[in-house]
């Protein structure tokens, strides 16, 4: 994921236009039927953000994170997963319907996230905040509704400490 990464904001001239790209990925161990998925949503994110989130020689920052789901998962032998790719640009239009995504990237990541049987959520919060969980086994069948429960779980949390 490093290297993606590096090699996204390279190729987006990340450093020239004042563009950290902030990694905090968890060491886990995935197999290939997880890491094509989610390397190129990754790729979609990161690509998005470089693209659209800092107009007119904005400056900025691009968060990735990859970490396991705390409290998750007890007494089992999988993973579940949490990656969230979030920017402090310019935020995703208001217009924008996340049910059914208009853009060939947005319809690419929901078709990702659909294979890695993952809970997926756009939110503007201060810049663009997509989060996926999902789980690390088995190219995340096994218990998918376990990560939709727990993406629930932190939206509702977000929205309760929201002020109004």
């Amino acid at each position: 994921m490093g290297e993606l990464c590096d090699q996204l904001a390279s190729a987006g001239a990340a450093d020239r236009r004042g563009i950290v790209l902030a990694l905090e990925v968890a060491p886990v161990d995935v197999g290939l039927d997880l890491a094509v998925p989610l390397g190129l949503l990754l790729n979609e994110l990161v690509s998005n953000s470089l693209k659209h989130a800092f107009p007119e020689g904005r400056r900025g920052t691009i968060r990735v994170t990859l970490r396991p789901e705390v409290g998750e998962d007890a007494g089992t032998d999988e993973q579940t997963l949490r990656l969230t790719v979030q920017d402090d640009g310019i935020g995703l239009p208001l217009d924008a319907d996340r049910t059914s995504p208009q853009t060939l990237g947005l319809r690419l990541v929901t078709a990702l996230s659909e294979q890695l049987h993952a809970r997926l959520v756009f939110e503007n919060r201060n810049g663009a905040c997509i989060m996926l969980v999902f789980h690390a086994g088995a190219n995340g069948r096994p218990s998918a509704a376990n990560a939709t429960d727990a993406l629930s779980r932190q939206a509702l949390a977000t929205q309760a400490a929201a002020p109004e």
